[in-house]
């Protein structure tokens, strides 16, 4: 229970596992490793199979992944890969571009159909963290992506999920933020 949880990320697209059915893959072989050990080791099998899957999985970032639309595959393509590999994703890399380079966008700033990828990974479960990455955003725009994150996850103002939301009040709030 308090064991600290492996989550490989899938790198940008075009290297090793980068695609959602090879990061499953090395997945799937990870946690049957992990399993044939803890019982080799005394473990139930089926505490060792919860174990695995509990502390096995992946972080699925989606500006790596649409970097593949630089070989010509459309956003469908993108919701298709997070749908393959959406039963094992713990974390999610929440960040936006438009396909041909990392640039690290907020949500909302670039291309990517980040509601029907997240509609997939939550379909399977997912109930992990959404990380933004902001330090290229930072770097180039000299300012906190922390408006437009919020903005483009459609985030509520208040904890209680009601009106408004950044994607409705962000402009017209001024200092507030």
């Amino acid at each position: 229970d308090t064991a600290p949880f492996v989550s490989i990320e899938n790198p940008r697209y075009g290297s090793a596992v980068s695609r959602a059915q090879d990061l499953k893959e090395l997945i799937q072989e990870s946690r049957k490793r992990f399993i044939d050990k803890a019982v080799k080791e005394g473990m139930d099998a089926e505490q060792a199979k919860k174990a695995a899957e509990n502390i096995i999985g992946a972080t699925w970032d989606t500006s790596h992944i649409s970097m593949m639309r630089k070989q010509g595959f459309k956003p469908e393509k993108l919701v298709e890969e997070a749908k393959i590999i959406s039963p094992f994703v713990k974390h999610v890399h929440y960040n936006d571009n438009f396909g041909s380079t990392h640039t690290d966008l907020p949500p909302g700033m670039g291309n990517v159909p980040m509601k029907e990828v997240m509609e997939q990974l939550e379909k399977a479960g997912f109930k992990g963290k959404k990380v933004f990455e902001g330090g290229n955003f930072f770097q180039h725009f000299q300012q906190s992506p922390h408006p437009y994150v919020l903005e483009g996850a459609g985030s509520s103002v208040y904890a209680m999920k009601m009106a408004p939301y950044w994607n409705q009040a962000l402009f017209n709030i001024g200092p507030y933020f």
